[in-house]
Parts: structure tokens; C-alpha cells; sequence
């Protein structure tokens, strides 16, 4: 019973980060960087995928941006912001995995409380336009998971998974 409690524990507190984060957040809208792919993005050409903004390669946000305008458009903003803290509890979950066959499972729930609520980078959570980085990062902590299976489709997905880090930020 104990072996889940740390589990179970990691699971409340994610799903209260998600709540709170989410409620600070109502109400924003589109800010700053994420009007260049609104604005300057609108075509499917390879230039569309492939320039980097503000110098990070961007192809995989910028998939992302362009299915969710197609799909939800852009009248609402909460799709993004639900697709933002999604991605943070995947990063702030793998890490915990990580952490938790190194330290065991109490201490990798505080190793993984800072990140979770970011401390003083809380508001990086309530902007979308930072899934790029969340995405690299949740490649990156998906590929050490990857790696330690040491087995040949491990291996595969880890390198899949390196090329979507890279693909997302200059992060990866």
C-alpha cells in the first residue's frame, strides 16, 4: 500500500496545480509571440514550418499552433492553455518517474514540487506560445526513460523522441 501512496500523492497534487493554473490563467488570450504564428504563418510551405523564431527551430509548435487554428480556431484560448498544462504534467510526471527509480517514491514527489509549480516562473504556465519548450523537455525526459530499457525499439523511440525535442525549441 505504501509503494502507491507516493503515487497517489504525486496524482493530487498535479491535478491541484492543474486547477490552479488553469484559473489563474482565465480569461487571457493570445500575447506577444503567438500573434507571429497567427498572423505570419498562414501558409503550408516549408518556410512556414522551417524559420525559426526568435532563433529557435520551431517546426513542432508551430504543427501544433496550425491544428488547433483548424480545428478550434481562434476564438477561444482554452484549448491552448488546456494543451499547455497538459504538457506540463506530462514533464512534471516523467520526471517524477525518473526520479522515483533513482530516490524512491516521497522523495521523488518533493523533487518534483518545484517544477510542478514552477516557483517564480509560475506565469510561463498561464502563456501557450511555451509548449515549444514543453514539448522539448517532455522529449528529452521521455527519452532517458526510453534509453534505460537499453533494447532496440527503446532506442528507436528515443531517437524519435530526440528529434521532436530538437524539432520544438533550441531546449532539445
Amino acid at each position: 500500500r505504501s509503494r502507491h501512496a507516493p503515487l497517489a500523492l504525486m496524482g493530487a497534487l498535479m491535478l491541484l496545480a492543474l486547477v490552479l493554473l488553469y484559473r489563474k490563467g482565465s480569461g487571457l488570450t493570445f500575447f506577444y509571440d503567438e500573434w507571429n504564428f497567427v498572423m505570419n504563418r498562414r501558409d503550408w510551405s516549408v518556410g512556414t514550418f522551417l524559420e525559426p523564431h526568435n532563433e529557435h527551430l520551431s517546426l513542432v509548435p508551430v504543427a501544433i499552433y496550425k491544428l488547433l487554428f483548424a480545428t478550434v480556431g481562434i476564438d477561444a484560448y482554452w484549448p491552448y492553455r488546456i494543451l499547455l498544462l497538459t504538457l506540463h504534467l506530462v514533464c512534471v510526471g516523467l520526471l517524477f518517474l525518473l526520479a522515483r527509480r533513482r530516490v524512491g517514491g516521497i522523495v521523488a514527489v518533493y523533487a518534483s514540487l518545484p517544477v510542478l509549480f514552477l516557483g517564480a516562473a509560475w506565469q510561463d504556465l498561464l502563456w501557450a506560445f511555451q509548449i515549444g519548450y514543453l514539448v522539448s523537455v517532455a522529449s528529452g525526459l521521455g527519452m532517458l526513460l526510453a534509453l534505460e530499457r537499453r533494447s532496440r525499439g527503446a532506442d528507436a523511440v528515443a531517437c524519435i523522441l530526440l528529434a521532436v525535442a530538437v524539432a520544438s525549441s533550441s531546449i532539445g
